[in-house]
């Protein structure tokens, strides 16, 4: 690691770790990230229950919902984790999540999208698009308001929100109540110059977002190059609410800094937090200062626009 990187000493952990870039490796952390994923319950008062949201080709989307014992609300965050849509959702995303749900008393899903390379672009974006409409149709069954769904999701996921967001723009049906992307990704990076800069960080690196793009984009972007990249949109207009988190030694910083900007000519409500020392995936650290603070920002931006 350059020592001119001056990564928090809360993430020194984090140093050493790097996500797999070979499909066999995937498939192992796979195995791992599930079996996590499946030991480790919500946080104390909060129940998990597993549902199925029923896709476009009738597929059996699995969801998994987080209802607070003290529910004192009727919004609700729908989710998507992130893992280079490659990678399952986490234990450490379901604890986020559920910590969420728990402070704001309010019911929190999250979305196990399908995941490339079986399942390559749109897929993944399709899942997000249908799981928020089958949400909304089916608001009554889960006692919560369909008018009153916020999306989020960190890295890949927050990639989902913001090209679901734009998709519902192009199709002119009524926007999330929010959308919190959490160090994502939107461009093709031809131009960022935190992807030439950061090509030896923890966690992801430049020369994995290549091989992420190869495997997800296998079949081409079929039209749809504009929600691959929401970035590269050629008609973005006002957005909703938007919460953008950047990391300072994360290839995808300037991602976050770009879609801002764009976001503000439309007068797009837009609060953009770039955490210093921090690397992509830092939420892995869960139980540290950074990470909590950070969480505690989420929680407070989500209950002004809830």
């Amino acid at each position: 690691m350059p020592p001119k990187l001056r990564i928090n000493h809360e993430l020194k952990p984090l140093k050493l770790l790097k996500l797999p870039n070979n499909l066999l490796m995937i498939w192992i952390s796979n195995v791992i990230i599930r079996f996590l994923y499946s030991v480790n319950r919500p946080v104390n008062g909060v129940k998990q229950e597993r549902l199925t949201f029923v896709m476009r080709d009738g597929y059996k989307l699995k969801v998994d919902m987080f209802v607070p014992l003290a529910k004192k609300s009727n919004s609700s965050i729908l989710y998507f984790p992130g893992g280079g849509f490659m990678m399952s959702g986490t234990h450490i995303h379901k604890r986020s999540l559920s910590s969420i749900a728990k402070e704001l008393g309010q019911v929190a899903f999250l979305v196990h999208y399908r995941l490339a390379p079986k399942y390559p672009f749109p897929i993944a974006l399709y899942d997000a698009y249908d799981s928020l409409v089958y949400l909304r149709k089916h608001a009554h069954n889960f006692f919560i308001h369909r008018d009153k769904i916020g999306i989020g999701g960190d890295s890949a996921g927050g990639n989902l929100c913001a090209a679901m967001s734009l998709y519902l723009q192009d199709q002119k049906q009524p926007y999330p109540l929010y959308q919190m992307l959490l160090y994502p990704a939107l461009d093709d990076g031809k131009e960022s110059e935190s992807r030439k800069k950061y090509t030896a960080t923890p966690m992801l690196r430049t020369s994995m977002l290549v091989f992420i793009y190869k495997v997800l984009f296998k079949n081409g972007y079929q039209n749809l190059e504009k929600y691959a990249y929401p970035c590269l949109h050629p008609h973005i207009e006002k957005q909703p609410p938007t919460y953008i988190e950047i990391l300072e030694f994360d290839p995808l910083h300037d991602d976050g800094i770009k879609y801002q900007e764009i976001l503000l000519k439309t007068n797009t409500e837009v609060v953009l937090k770039d955490i210093s020392g921090a690397v992509h995936g830092y939420d892995a650290m869960f139980q540290t200062d950074i990470v909590q603070k950070s969480l505690n920002a989420r929680i407070e931006f989500i209950r002004k626009h809830s």
